[in-house]
């Protein structure tokens, strides 16, 4: 029934985004298909959905990045075009859209938002279907969507074992693990080296690692096996985003700016 219904929602993504060229226009979407979107304050929600007397209304919070309202808009669309979301009010938040959260509707619209603005069949076509921080970039770029949102999209389409893990202060806020990895991840990084003496003021604006360590440093239940880490440092916040593989190369490596608005 699960695995229908995330067909069933790829498909309505497909067929509502299929006149657009990439990256969406996800401002023109909406008003191909009558909604009034307004861009305001919205202090405790990032996005709202409001369904009345035959009128719809997305309003999205004006302050988020670019790519943080392009994907809050796809986001809010999901909750009106998925048929069995019967609500006519949505009013939704960081947690529920750019977080790992527990709600089913909510994993649902954003499922369906990664899928209108990042179809697999497209990340297939340009040959992105490598979970590296160099294939991302260029993800994120073309569909101009966050490189976490780019990162997520890749990895559910990964024939290898792969998974993603965002840290702040050393504490993983959230995981995402492909369908093929095996492994319970711990709830904080390991991380031999001082956080700080990595983000030296050479990299303080975008700064990625890759390296070899033992699985059980971060998983509970799995030791028989070298893990291969990329990590992206996010010294704004003291965050990181890591990609966990069992295959790849360990060399370090340095990246270009980052601007951390692109991060999520």
């Amino acid at each position: 029934m699960y695995f229908n219904q995330q067909a069933k929602i790829a498909q309505i993504a497909k067929h509502i985004g299929g006149a657009f060229k990439f990256p969406i226009d996800v401002e023109g979407l909406c008003k191909s298909i009558g909604i009034e979107l307004k861009y305001t304050n919205l202090d405790s929600a990032e996005a709202f959905l409001l369904h009345k007397n035959g009128k719809i209304k997305i309003l999205v919070k004006k302050s988020s990045s670019v790519k943080r309202i392009r994907f809050s808009i796809a986001h809010e669309l999901g909750h009106l075009l998925i048929p069995w979301h019967k609500q006519n009010i949505y009013l939704c938040n960081e947690k529920d859209i750019f977080r790992n959260g527990t709600i089913k509707e909510e994993i649902e619209a954003n499922q369906f938002a990664a899928d209108l603005l990042m179809p697999v069949e497209e990340l297939r076509k340009q040959g992105w279907q490598n979970c590296d921080f160099e294939i991302i970039l260029r993800a994120a770029t073309y569909f101009n969507v966050s490189i976490t949102a780019a990162t997520i999209q890749i990895n559910k389409c990964l024939d290898e074992e792969a998974a993603i893990v965002y840290c702040c202060d050393n504490k993983v806020i959230w995981s995402n693990k492909g369908k093929y990895f095996r492994g319970n991840i711990r709830n904080t990084r390991p991380f031999e080296e001082n956080y700080d003496d990595l983000c030296t003021e050479k990299t303080l604006k975008g700064y990625f690692i890759k390296r070899e360590l033992e699985s059980s440093l971060w998983l509970n239940n799995r030791e028989d096996d070298s893990l291969h880490e990329q990590i992206m440092l996010i010294p704004s916040n003291k965050g990181s985003l890591s990609i966990l593989k069992f295959s790849g190369d360990t060399n370090i490596g340095f990246m270009d700016y980052i601007d951390p608005k692109d991060f999520i």
